[in-house]
């Protein structure tokens, strides 16, 4: 890449690496540009992240770099979910209850979605719920519905897309990839009435450095 340092795959590796969150590509432009005082672009560091992605496809290790969130971030290889899944799946396990999960997902599918359109799909509190996605960071406030008494709505995180795994609300699994566990209270009123069968939820791997 002409427009970029010799060092900016290295770079480019240590900060996401060191990264909690995935990084964007204009956040990396700006950190190069001050460190090696020349102008480097979003758009230069995008192509080169582009082009690094594939460099670490083909090197068939352990370890992939993926595009998610509209950022860059280390992912362990799927050939090594299972290694690690027996290693750190219960410290680093998102839990959901089958209520929640089932919240989470007609906010995802129908978002913007307010309280009572959720308790009206659901036939059920959702209250509780709401709390605990919101409380997860799964889920965001986005403005009032128009409807009488204005109520809240709510829509998916920029978090809900790291923590699946995707880039955009266009790469959601099918729903019935998604399995829920019962890590709240056995509350009748906030339950489902769909009798949702509870079990683990691990939607993906750890990444590289939560290990």
């Amino acid at each position: 890449m002409e427009r970029l340092p010799e060092s900016w795959r290295a770079d480019c590796e240590a900060l996401i690496f060191a990264a909690e969150r995935p990084i964007t590509a204009a956040h990396m432009a700006d950190v190069l540009s001050r460190h090696h005082q020349m102008e480097i672009t979003e758009a230069d560091v995008d192509e080169g992240m582009h082009q690094l992605i594939d460099e670490w496809s083909a090197r068939g290790g352990g370890l992939q770099l993926r595009s998610v969130a509209g950022g860059f971030a280390f992912f362990s290889h799927p050939d090594q979910h299972t290694l690690l899944l027996l290693d750190v799946a219960e410290r680093n396990r998102k839990k959901l209850s089958a209520a929640a999960l089932e919240t989470l997902s007609i906010i995802a599918y129908k978002q913007p979605v307010s309280r009572p359109e959720l308790e009206s799909i659901r036939g059920v509190n959702c209250e509780y719920a709401l709390q605990r996605l919101l409380e997860k960071g799964l889920i965001e406030i986005t403005g009032r519905s128009l409807s009488p008494g204005r109520p809240i709505q709510y829509g998916t995180s920029d978090f809900f897309l790291e923590y699946l795994g995707v880039n955009s609300l266009a790469d959601l699994p099918k729903l019935s990839d998604l399995t829920a566990v019962d890590d709240e209270p056995n509350d009748e009123k906030y339950t489902s009435n769909t009798n949702m069968e509870q079990a683990d939820i691990v939607v993906d791997p750890p990444r590289q450095n939560e290990i």
